[in-house]
């Protein structure tokens, strides 16, 4: 067979055909050597204590080979080769560029790579050849090639060598059985579960069901019915088209099993093809009877070739006559076109669902509607502006005649289009809901409501005007109850939601403890695992010590199963090591991994929003392990991504402008504090904005007293100047209050004493209630921060928002006790 037809033919080969390829596929020589290691597994030790020993840093957790683990797939080990290497013969590929471009353009990522690692391993493969093969990939599947590099040393050396005619054969059978799966299987997805769990409900509730297609009932056919379907199959150009719609009516009510045969049948696959053929040529009801009976051919088992193949067509023509019809639909034939596409699980890949969003916007919603909108902008993934400020002001008028379904339904809308629900009312009437439902709500309208609060209600917000929080204090030890009856997956969306409102009960706190299942947890995502782990150790100043969670997940780490996930996903692990710096525990072995050349440039490959997010991470991680770990002799950030952090972060130890309408509370709670100490303390040079743990982006006050009790004029040329602000007209006094107790104090030390007063606001803290009393418990990000300033010799002094809140005299008294327990 002539190789320059493998463009056109590689989708239809048959396995004949790919060993008749492969036995045209030659390598001769031996194997070149090449240094491509298998992936070595993370090591087995964990580092569970609290204090890393040096001695740690002499076994990598993670060697740099890890970073290649992903590509051994593409790229066989030589270790695997076969050494039978007679009939081989070589390779054409090189000279067929239409092959070349015509996998890039119809294959996934995956398989692409499969054959850039066939390329890189022959060696008849010019460069030139293996350069448009890259831009080609690049350009088709959004790949960057520049990280694979690493991975393929085909320019050092152009004399590699490809492995042995039997796994070549395997190679290309692969390859084959992929490019068949995914031409078509990714245009039918899967729905999840939590969407078909509302389906159900919305389908099956007598309000909604003009709003859906009708429903036939499958019955089994009988003898007679059999019959009429060979005589339909064999006369069928008899039969009108109108006919035919009518039979594939009476063929929808046949069992599962009989209907699915029916797509062996290559005549029936022809009908098929000509109803696609007629149906510009129907009117808009044919069309929605049309529709209404495709559904019920299950199209979307997707159990053949065939099948799949005729479903996208038949999606593919009602997408496009939707669309030019739209104009004359009804607002219930608008919804009963949505519900055939998700039926189809065509949903997410049809163009109709744009035109059905940007109708809606000039239409007033009544509660039905929305509802049904935002069930259907949860599987777009989108909502416009427009629609969401419609819907949130619709949202008070029906919350009271909602159902607990319908909230979450309405809920689980805004979360999965990344929407906040700005309206607190319908927030205080969903968690009021919620509360006296708990017995009878299922544990998947559970998780979406709570993921309509955790989109909504971050801890930026200002918790103590919520009218949210009151409900939720109600809420709170009734829920906690109920947790070991929820899923795993409800159960870590409802700490996430507390968590990220800094708010937890003795009551919860526990039953959280008795929920943690190691056997659960570990089969979700790295991703969840990560939010996961970062709550826990943010709220462990009131959750407790739980040393047996993090020795699980370094265990899991370092076992090498989560190896594909973390190179898919290095985000995961480095912000699992940021959360375990709240606990001072630094595992050597993974942090070396982490800071490696190829996970760096692996990050930053990143897009632009996420790739800032983990840079600043990646200085967190590398400042902290720097000033608590001096003992670790491993990779950190190098210097260019120093220098370009430091110049952003220099804007954290400046204050904004008084007259900006976008102050943050905590910059209002340290402008209204810096007030008062302006009336405590005459001389501005005696205090300074400072950001002392740049990686904690926080500007705070730095204060200097000398042996004899003074505060000291700070040095302008160590420390950046800045001038107080707003003085008082009354600040001529030469000697304040404080100053004065300050001359009288008498340091025990010869040395100057620096101290950090740090402003806190209320995010800095947890809410807890326990045994009916609130306080509030710093949190461990904060803990942390405070931990290593007095690693670099500083004297804490904390300020929480409370106290600035009780005005100057409670300011006066924290800082006079404060002083005059650091010169005793």
């Amino acid at each position: 067979m002539n190789t320059e037809s493998y463009g056109v033919q590689v989708f239809s080969l048959d396995i004949g055909e790919v060993k008749e390829i492969s036995s045209q596929l030659h390598v001769t020589g031996k194997e070149a050597g090449l240094a491509t290691p298998a992936l070595s597994t993370l090591s087995s030790h964990p580092v569970s204590s609290r204090q890393a020993t040096p001695s740690s840093t002499t076994s990598p957790v993670v060697s740099s080979d890890l970073a290649d683990e992903s590509e051994s797939e593409y790229f066989p080990s030589p270790e695997s080769d076969d050494s039978d290497s007679d009939a081989d013969i070589p390779i054409l590929i090189s000279k067929n560029m239409i092959l070349l471009k015509t996998i890039c353009q119809k294959c996934s990522k995956r398989v692409s790579l499969q054959f850039l690692g066939l390329l890189y391993k022959s060696s008849s493969v010019s460069t030139l050849c293996f350069k448009e093969f890259q831009n080609q990939l690049k350009k088709s599947v959004g790949f960057q090639i520049s990280s694979l590099h690493q991975y393929l040393p085909f320019y050092q050396n152009q004399n590699n060598l490809v492995q042995g005619k039997n796994q070549k054969v395997q190679f290309l059978k692969k390859s084959y059985s992929s490019l068949q799966e995914d031409k078509y299987t990714p245009v039918f997805q899967h729905q999840e579960t939590e969407n078909e769990h509302f389906y159900n409900y919305l389908s099956h509730n007598q309000e909604y069901q003009s709003f859906f297609l009708s429903r036939v009932y499958i019955k089994h056919c009988s003898q007679n019915q059999a019959t009429d379907l060979n005589d339909f199959l064999h006369n069928f150009q008899t039969y009108s088209p109108t006919q035919i719609l009518d039979k594939f009516h009476d063929l929808s009510k046949f069992s599962a099993e009989k209907r699915h045969k029916l797509f062996t049948n290559e005549i029936f696959l022809e009908i098929c093809r000509l109803l696609i053929d007629q149906l510009p040529k129907w009117n808009t009801e044919q069309l929605f009877h049309y529709m209404n009976i495709i559904i019920h051919l299950e199209f979307r088992s997707s159990s053949t070739k065939q099948q799949r193949k005729i479903g996208v067509q038949m999606a593919k023509v009602i997408d496009d006559q939707c669309v030019l019809r739209s104009k004359d639909f009804t607002l219930k034939q608008f919804f009963q076109a949505n519900d055939f596409f998700f039926l189809l699980y065509y949903y997410r890949a049809c163009k109709f669902k744009h035109t059905f969003f940007r109708i809606i916007e000039d239409r007033l919603l009544n509660k039905h509607e929305i509802v049904l909108s935002l069930f259907y902008a949860n599987l777009a993934r989108k909502m416009s502006l427009e629609i969401t400020v419609q819907i949130l002001q619709c949202l008070p008028s029906i919350s009271e005649s909602l159902s607990i379904e319908e909230t979450a339904i309405i809920c689980l809308g805004f979360f999965k289009t990344k929407k906040q629900i700005r309206n607190s009312d319908f927030l205080e009437a969903s968690a009021k809901k919620l509360n006296e439902s708990l017995a009878q709500a299922d544990s998947l309208t559970v998780a979406s409501i709570f993921k309509g609060f955790q989109i909504s209600c971050s801890k930026a917000v200002d918790r103590t005007m919520l009218p949210l929080f009151n409900e939720l204090d109600a809420l709170i030890n009734p829920i906690s109850k109920h947790l070991h009856q929820y899923t795993y997956s409800t159960f870590m969306h409802i700490i996430l939601f507390f968590h990220n409102i800094h708010f937890v009960s003795d009551e919860f706190l526990a039953n959280v403890k008795n929920r943690l299942n190691f056997e659960e947890f570990f089969k979700y995502r790295l991703k969840d695992i990560t939010k996961i782990c970062f709550s826990v150790a943010n709220l462990e100043p009131v959750l407790g010590p739980v040393p047996e969670f993090w020795d699980k997940i370094l265990q899991e780490l370092e076992s090498g199963k989560r190896k594909d996930e973390i190179l898919q996903h290095p985000q995961c692990l480095l912000n699992i090591l940021v959360a375990m710096t709240f606990l001072d525990l630094y595992p050597f072995q993974l942090i070396d991994f982490i800071f490696q050349p190829k996970m760096l440039e692996q990050i930053h490959d990143l897009r632009k929003t996420q790739r800032l997010d983990l840079r600043r991470e990646l200085f967190h991680l590398s400042e902290s392990v720097k000033l608590e770990r001096p003992n670790y002799t491993g990779p950190l950030l190098p210097d260019n991504f120093l220098s370009t952090l430091s110049r952003n972060h220099e804007v954290f130890c400046k204050l904004p402008d008084l007259k900006s309408p976008d102050l943050s509370h905590r910059e209002s709670l340290l402008l209204n504090f810096l007030k008062q100490l302006d009336t405590l303390i005459n001389d501005n040079e005696k205090y300074q904005i400072v950001c002392f743990l740049p990686h904690f982006q926080t500007a705070d006050i730095e204060m200097q007293i000398g042996h004899d009790g003074k505060l000291l004029p700070l040095d302008q040329r160590v420390l950046n100047g800045f001038n107080s602000v707003n003085k008082n007209n009354d600040q001529n006094k030469t000697t304040t209050a404080l100053n004065s107790l300050l001359l009288q104090m008498v340091g025990s030390s010869s040395s100057v004493q620096r101290v950090a007063l740090l402003v806190l606001g209320p995010n800095a803290f947890c809410r807890f209630h326990s045994n009916n009393e609130v306080s509030y418990v710093l949190t461990g990000l904060h803990k942390a921060r405070i931990r290593q300033l007095k690693k670099k010799g500083f004297k804490v002094i904390e300020v929480p928002f409370f106290e600035i809140c009780e005005g100057k005299d409670k300011v006066y008294r924290k800082l006079t006790t404060a002083f005059s327990e650091l010169t005793h």
